[in-house]
This record gives C-alpha cells, structure tokens and sequence, in this order.
C-alpha cells in the first residue's frame, strides 16, 4: 500500500512537470509549435516517456488549459468570498499581482494564455468554453445579484473589463519593477473602483446648446473655424 502511495505520488507530480513545462512552450511559441517531444527535452525525459502521461498532443493542451482555468476559478471564489463588490474586486486584483510576483521571482507554468483555446476541436474546445463561462458568471456574481436584464448586462460588462484587465496585466506589468507593484494594484483598484476623475463624485454634465459648439452658419466663420474645417 505504502509503495502505490508513493508511485502515485510520483505520477502526479511528473504529470505536473509535464503540464508546467507545456505551459511554458505555449506561452512563448504557441499551441502549434508545442510538441511533446519539447515538452520532453524541456524537463529531461524522451517523448516515449511522455506518451505515458498523455498519449496524444491534444491531450496534454486541454490538461495546460485546464489547469489555468482552476486557477481562475480558485481565485474568482477566494475573492467571492469577501463583503461587498469592491472588496471582492481589491482581492481579485491583488491574487493576480501576487500570481505575477510569483512568477517574476522564478516560477514558471503557473498560468496560460487562453487566446488559443479556439484552434483545439470543437470536441476539446467546448467543455473549455463552458468552464470559462463558469469563471465569467463568477466574476459577475462580485457586484451582487442582478435584479433586471439591464442590470444583469452591466454586471457583465463589468466582468468583462475586469477579467480583461487581468489578462492583461501580465503584459504591461514587464513596464515596472515587482517593488513597484504594490502602488500599481493600488491604481488599477482606484480605476477599476472608481473610474478616471481626479476627484471622486456625480458625474453631472451639462446639455450643450447648439450655439456652443457649432459654427453660426448665418454669421462669417471665424479664423477659427475656418482653421477647423480645413483640418477635418
């Protein structure tokens, strides 16, 4: 019993090799680049001995996706877990700065980029697709329980930007320093909170009259406005 506790123990963590390693391969040369005898060069095995962990490519892709798509799932649900919307959406953004810490400091196949999930079959595809949509309504869920379809809507595009933002993040976030990371989560958290308004308020604007914005077609145009019509 103890020695197939320790084989199993072993399986799983050479299939978790295997799976950070592909994550890897496809973050930095794409889906169909990833072969499983890179995969088995990059952690020192042939590609005979991969096959027994996954014998075809396509499984091994979907096991990489997967992986991340727990991940996403594991954190929309930690931050679920806080009081109000904005907390949940602080916690959000700060699991995934962490996440980018982690791998700034070394770690590597921790997360995979999605955007090919689309060029698997749509047999492979599908289950992915629906595990995503699961993670979406989760995040939705962070801003409470729609009561109209409107609501409902807004809830979702506020989804959308967030769940954006972050996959974003992994980008632009090679712009800074991990020191500066903590004045970085700070801003997206105002932005994303709050908006782009120096000073927090009601956005209260103003009906412009026709007068104010557009040239007086009975009076001689201006300089002004003879400059702005010859540049549009």
């Amino acid at each position: 019993m103890a020695d197939t506790g320790k084989g199993t123990k072993r399986f799983g963590e050479k299939r978790q090799a295997i799976v950070h390693a592909a994550s890897v391969l496809v973050n930095e040369v794409g889906v169909q680049a990833t072969t499983l005898s890179e995969v088995a060069r990059a952690i020192g095995l042939n590609a005979t001995s991969i096959t027994y962990y996954f014998s075809r490519k396509d499984q091994l892709i979907v096991a990489v996706y997967e992986e991340t798509l727990d991940r996403m799932d594991r954190m929309a649900s930690e931050a679920l877990a806080e009081p109000d919307p904005e907390a949940r959406l602080r916690k959000y953004v700060a699991l995934h700065v962490a996440l980018r810490t982690r791998i700034r400091k070394g770690e590597r196949g921790l997360v995979t980029a999605l955007s090919e999930i689309r060029s698997l079959d749509p047999e492979s595809q599908q289950p992915l697709l629906d595990r995503y949509r699961h993670v979406v309504e989760k995040v939705r869920s962070f801003f409470g329980e729609p009561t109209s379809a409107e609501q409902r809507a807004l809830y979702s595009a506020r989804a959308h930007v967030l769940l954006e933002a972050m996959m974003w993040w992994p980008v632009w976030s090679l712009r800074y320093s991990t020191l500066d990371f903590p004045r970085v989560e700070q801003r997206m958290v105002d932005i994303l909170a709050h908006g782009l308004p120096a000073l927090r308020g009601t956005w209260k604007p103003l009906r412009l009259e026709v007068r104010h914005w557009r040239s007086d077609s009975e009076g001689a145009p201006s300089q002004n406005d003879e400059f702005l019509r010859a540049a549009t």
